[in-house]
């Protein structure tokens, strides 16, 4: 255009119709460029207007109605549009022979142009369904201009496909002695598959396998086809060894942990009766002196004041009280944390039985927790007792029956943590303010089992005892380098500093141990605390190889987790490499070493509960 109106249309000064075409342009050719196309080289809108415009601004064409010069442009763009799509795809040749209708759009213009681009695109079998559609199109249109550009882009659309296409195999013939080579294998592989089967049903899984995989082979050797349809088969019956292989296996572990624990409680029973059966010999507990009035010292705080008439003592373990150095308590309770397990209520009456037998005195056995749920059929038909019970008992006693006038318990716990810091005094302090002013209680809490060395000497006494056990099992000739691993575990604490005492015990035996002995000593919690267990087993196991692992339990009665088959079984089992040699030692209950560990913590009680207030 002119300069000058070329101005007026950027100065909105232009006609209504030059506005309106020049708004079209700029939408049409934003289109094109959003959607990819260019214009090639060869053509030209040009020479398209050129052409329309001597042909007239306003034609009359059998498939629409007057064009104007907007229209024309537009089928120029769409003609440079469909050649850009046919030259980059590669297409060679004209792209359409010119007609009365070149240039100017038509129904099915749209499809082709979607044709090309899928095409292009590699989308040949939708390219080849858009041709369909243009050309039906065309046909109801009466256009025959669009004919060439469509079979241009049908034949590339039907080169490509053919191309895309795999060559097809020539059928193998056979000769009648491979025919029957392969009906032979056919009829192996088939016998083969049901001895596979067979031995599923027999839990033979190793020959179940080589069956299958024996038959695969023969179905591969009857052909391609025969080994394609035999081989899903075989796949599926693989699957299936392997599925019912780990249940079986699951059900044989949960079989032997239950064997486990019947064969823990019976031991534990045997225990129970060889302690009942020197229980006559035990010292009768000494009568419990006469009380005189009294007031307490100070309501509330440490042990109550008790002055009993010097007169009215019995001389019953007059002897025993001699050589303790000083008076007995009337009653002695032996407290662990408790257990919902019938065997650790067991373990621990046998060791109130034990124990009383050596101290002379009647120790009774209470829980602080849990061991009320036990049935009482798996206990000899007495139920579990829980200290908070058995203390209500003590303060309320029958007419026939003397108040008891001193108490001391026996903590078997590990740390002195809040049961026996808290939970325990406020128990026996509870019991004593309920008599009143008129019948004093005097009472003592005697250590914990951690409190002092000598928990560090019994666990290192334990660690060396299955120290030598490994030793003798070992497939390792004298002499091997090398030496086992050490992991000693106990629970685990949420209170702050709980490792404290696991890491304590763990130096110790680290410090006592030669290195031909134990060449690592490791500590771990159960839960709670750093490092796990679980965590800890696999490097260990890396680490000891053929010498294997000693597991040391800071566990003092079985129960949940270190019952037969409890978590501690469990977490080594499941984190441990099968074949790696393991051994574990005692729980502390059944080491003699804790009786004299008990005595001496009951002495020294006892000389306080017996010291003047």
């Amino acid at each position: 255009p002119h300069p000058s109106k070329a101005a007026d249309l950027m100065r909105g000064q232009a006609t209504p119709r030059c506005r309106w075409l020049l708004t079209a342009a700029i939408l049409l050719a934003g289109v094109l460029l959003a959607s990819g196309f260019h214009l090639p080289a060869p053509l030209s809108l040009q020479p398209l207007a050129a052409r329309a415009s001597k042909q007239g601004s306003c034609l009359q064409r059998p498939f629409s109605a007057q064009q104007t010069r907007g229209s024309v442009v537009f089928g120029g763009v769409w003609r440079c549009a469909v050649a850009s799509l046919l030259a980059s795809a590669g297409a060679a040749g004209p792209a359409g022979r010119e007609s009365e209708n070149e240039g100017i759009p038509a129904p099915g213009d749209a499809e082709l142009a979607d044709a090309a681009r899928a095409m292009n695109d590699g989308r040949l079998h939708e390219a080849r369904r858009l041709v369909a559609a243009a050309r039906k199109e065309y046909a109801a249109g009466g256009v025959t201009d669009r004919d060439a550009m469509a079979d241009m882009i049908e034949e590339r659309v039907e080169r490509d496909l053919a191309a895309a296409r795999p060559p097809q195999q020539a059928a193998v013939v056979l000769t009648p002695e491979q025919e029957h080579a392969a009906a032979v294998s056919k009829k192996e592989g088939d016998t083969l598959l049901v001895e596979a089967a067979s031995a599923l049903g027999r839990q033979a899984w190793g020959e179940a396998r080589a069956n299958a995989g024996a038959a695969l082979l023969a179905f591969q050797e009857a052909g391609a086809q025969v080994g394609r349809e035999r081989e899903a088969i075989v796949a599926n019956l693989l699957q299936v060894i392997t599925l019912e292989e780990e249940r079986i296996d699951k059900i044989r572990r949960a079989a032997e942990r239950e064997a486990k624990e019947k064969e823990e409680e019976a031991r534990l029973q045997e225990r129970m009766d060889a302690a009942f059966a020197m229980a006559p010999s035990v010292a009768a507990p000494p009568s419990p002196p006469k009380v005189q009035a009294a007031t307490p010292s100070k309501a509330g705080l440490g042990v109550q004041s008790l002055r009993p008439d010097a007169e009215s003592k019995p001389e019953v373990g007059a002897s025993l009280r001699e050589e303790r150095g000083g008076a007995l308590p009337d009653v002695c309770f032996l407290v662990d944390n408790g257990s919902s397990l019938p065997s650790s209520t067991l373990a621990l009456r046998a060791l109130a039985l034990r124990l009383g037998e050596r101290l002379g005195v009647t120790v009774t056995p209470v829980s602080l927790n849990h061991a009320d749920k036990a049935d009482p059929a798996a206990l000899g038909g007495e139920a579990a007792k829980l200290l908070e019970a058995a203390l209500a008992r003590l303060s309320a006693p029958s007419p026939d029956t003397p108040p008891v006038a001193s108490v001391l318990v026996l903590p078997l716990l590990l740390t002195s943590g809040k049961a026996a810091k808290v939970t325990i005094p406020a128990l026996l302090q509870s019991a004593a303010d309920s008599r009143g002013s008129a019948e004093v209680l005097r009472w003592e809490v005697a250590p914990t089992i951690g409190e002092g060395p000598r928990l560090a000497q019994i666990a290192l006494d334990e660690v060396r005892r299955s120290l030598a056990a490994l030793r003798v099992n070992s497939p390792l000739p004298p002499g091997s380098p090398g030496a086992p691993v050490v992991v000693l575990v106990d629970h685990g604490s949420r209170v702050k500093g709980g490792e404290a005492l696991r890491d304590g015990v763990a130096a110790s035996i680290r410090a006592d141990l030669g290195p031909d002995e134990a060449c690592l000593v490791e500590g771990c919690s159960m839960e709670l605390k750093v490092p796990l267990l679980q965590d800890t087993l696999p490097d260990a196991a890396a680490t000891a190889g053929e010498n294997g692992i000693v597991v040391a339990r800071l566990f003092l009665l079985p129960g949940t987790h270190a019952s037969p088959g409890g978590d501690v079984d469990q977490i080594c089992e499941a984190s441990l490499p099968k074949g790696v040699r393991i051994e574990k030692t005692r729980l502390l209950a059944e080491c003699p070493a804790l009786l004299d560990l008990l005595e001496a913590h009951f002495r020294h009680a006892a000389a306080r509960l017996s010291a003047p207030v």
